[in-house]
């Protein structure tokens, strides 16, 4: 016991910037509950890479960052310690090798960066592992395999990169970083930094050679598109853009901030030129999703009568379904397998500080746990280190965040394709796991 107060308070000390007394209590809590629970480690789930001298991670989980033969991934070293980047605090792109040592080679250099996005780095549509792209000061680089050699620049950070090869979606990442820390970018400049809806910013379309940026929605417009009354008084953003894979649908996280009241949010649709725009939930909460094959939405968000679940919706019209409402009844990041109609997701640390990979069977109504991962209580905030599993080459493996000895690095997970059963947890939820930490909700 007072090896596990020395930790928490020599944390707690470390760093005074942030909320020590709450993490302090967290780290306590977390550790304690373990010994008294007698919780053990499990075997490992699959193999993990860790860097010296700094942190590894290959980005958020709407990413696969695994090169087309599997043997490397696209990844990121961090520097050491737990804080928030300042405007000149370099990370490092690079090529992660799943072969032999594991060696990184990095590649670049940026201060674009953040804890649970990264630099946005990724492969380029149609490349074939060619090209990639990241953030960086000013812009967005293109480089070029072998070498990562600048291939071409664009005038703004991107976010992602349209499935049909000819531009990018984008928005504030000055603004993502004041109102949603870990999310956006210290270095970037906030373009509206007093308007709580600016008409001159919002979701932004760049083509492929950056020499035309066009708006496509403005945070005002959204501001004003069936308003809520929660809306009344708060400031707006947006996060998580991306296309359907069709490349035909839009979809966003509009998100709006009251002070002492909370944070809300709703997922946003429209057709690839901005038009034909409409919302998907209405209840103030809505976080991680993914699409499917058929340009269809799944999402963790809040239902008007089953409370917070996996939801599936479908856009013309706006229709929506439940996912395994028995078995999954909190937040997570979830990715679609390649055959369809199964996914993979995790959740965030029960109150024993474990983390589970999950594969689902919405079809046979199961689920099979993959594994267990434990992350240490210091792991809190805009530095926690969620699994974020991004699927590899034919969803046969996934690439996990993972913490060990005050480090974070890299697990790829093999996705078994059997042993699925029914599994209800007769444990109580952990209520503050349902939307903790993700995109959407109210903290």
């Amino acid at each position: 016991m007072r090896a596990i107060l020395r930790t928490g308070l020599r944390w707690a000390l470390s760093d005074p910037t942030r909320e020590s007394l709450y993490h302090l209590r967290r780290s306590v809590s977390v550790r304690v509950r373990r010994v008294l629970s007698g919780r053990k480690p499990g075997p490992p789930a699959g193999r993990s890479f860790f860097v010296p001298n700094g942190h590894l991670t290959c980005g958020y989980y709407d990413l696969s960052p695994f090169f087309p033969d599997g043997r490397s991934v696209l990844a990121m070293r961090l520097p050491p310690g737990r804080r928030s980047p300042a405007v000149d605090t370099e990370a490092e792109v690079g090529l992660l090798s799943l072969d032999g040592d594991g060696g990184f080679e990095p590649l670049a250099t940026t201060t674009a960066w953040c804890w649970q996005q990264g630099a946005r780095v990724q492969w380029l549509p149609g490349s074939e592992g060619s090209l990639f792209v990241h953030n960086a000061p000013g812009g967005a680089q293109v480089r070029g395999l072998p070498g990562g050699k600048v291939e071409g620049l664009l005038p703004r950070p991107i976010y992602a990169a349209d499935p049909c090869g000819s531009g990018f979606l984008t928005l504030d990442f000055g603004r993502l970083h004041r109102l949603r820390k870990g999310y956006g970018y210290a270095s970037v400049a906030e373009s509206h930094p007093h308007e709580a809806k600016p008409a001159g910013d919002g979701v932004w379309w760049v083509e492929a050679g950056g020499a035309k940026a066009r708006l496509l929605v403005s945070m005002l417009e959204l501001a004003q598109f069936d308003p809520l009354e929660s809306m009344e008084g708060a400031e707006h953003y947006v996060n998580h853009l991306s296309f359907s894979p069709s490349g035909q649908w839009i979809a966003a996280l509009h998100m709006w901030t009251r002070p002492r009241v909370g944070r809300f949010s709703r997922t946003v649709v429209m057709r690839r030129d901005g038009l034909g725009l409409r919302t998907l939930n209405r209840e103030g909460m809505a976080s991680h999703y993914t699409w499917t094959q058929g340009d269809e939405l799944l999402q963790f968000a809040r239902h008007p009568e089953a409370g917070d679940r996996y939801i599936r919706y479908t856009l013309d019209p706006v229709g929506c379904e439940l996912v395994l409402p028995e078995l999954l009844r909190e937040d997570g990041h979830p990715s679609e397998l390649p055959a369809g109609g199964r996914f993979v997701t995790d959740t965030y640390p029960d109150p024993c500080g474990d983390q589970r990979l999950l594969i689902c069977d919405p079809e046979q109504g199961m689920l099979r746990e993959v594994g267990r991962f434990y992350s240490a209580p210091e792991w809190a905030g805009e530095v926690r280190c969620d699994l974020h599993p991004r699927l590899g080459p034919a969803g046969q493996s996934c690439i996990v965040d993972v913490s060990a000895a005050g480090r974070r690095g890299v697990m790829v997970v093999p996705l078994p394709s059997t042993g699925f059963e029914v599994q209800v947890d007769p444990r109580p939820m952990n209520p503050a796991a349902r939307v903790r930490g993700g995109d959407g909700g109210v903290q």
